[in-house]
């Protein structure tokens, strides 16, 4: 069974309202100014606890590489791994469910996963996780994320059990 995976997006999940105004300056010449130190810290709590691994749906996957991306994590404390990005399918919003399902089309392996992001997002309710852009992600979204990939499993061994 492969680890859990978590679509994150950045901006009003990991980058918020709060850190925006705290660092508006700064912002623009560098894009750690954008994410927040205790959101980060949240998710690395979220991804240790969960074992998942990152694939990256934010807007930034059109800006910079993955591979640039899941550095800057990194520097800003990010802990866990980050595996990948989401193809890109159009501009704006309105294509990233489908950005989601074809990466885990192409990954059948993959079935415990959540997106998390602050836009509404046309994916399964049990799948999705919607933070507010001011606070972004919140402990109570670490644990609810959590519980829909640990239901998951819980789910999958009551079938193996049953069968």
């Amino acid at each position: 069974m492969s680890a859990p995976v978590l679509f994150l997006d950045f901006d009003g999940v990991i980058g918020a309202g709060r850190v925006w105004a705290q660092n508006e300056a700064k912002r623009w010449t560098s894009p750690a100014g954008w994410l927040d130190p205790a959101l980060i810290a949240r998710l690395n709590r979220l991804v240790r606890r969960s074992g998942a691994d990152v694939v990256l749906s934010t807007s930034w996957r059109k800006y910079l590489t993955p591979r640039s991306t899941a550095a800057l994590l990194r520097a800003c404390g990010f802990t866990g791994r980050v595996i990948g990005a989401t193809e890109v399918l159009g501009e704006g919003i309105e294509q990233r469910h489908r950005e989601v399902e074809r990466w885990l089309r192409e990954r059948p392996d993959v079935t415990r996963w959540v997106a998390v992001d602050d836009c509404e997002i046309a994916l399964p309710p049990a799948r999705f996780v919607r933070t507010h852009a001011v606070h972004g992600l919140t402990d109570a979204d670490v644990e609810r994320v959590h519980a829909m990939l640990y239901e998951e499993v819980l789910t999958d061994h009551a079938d193996e059990q049953h069968s």
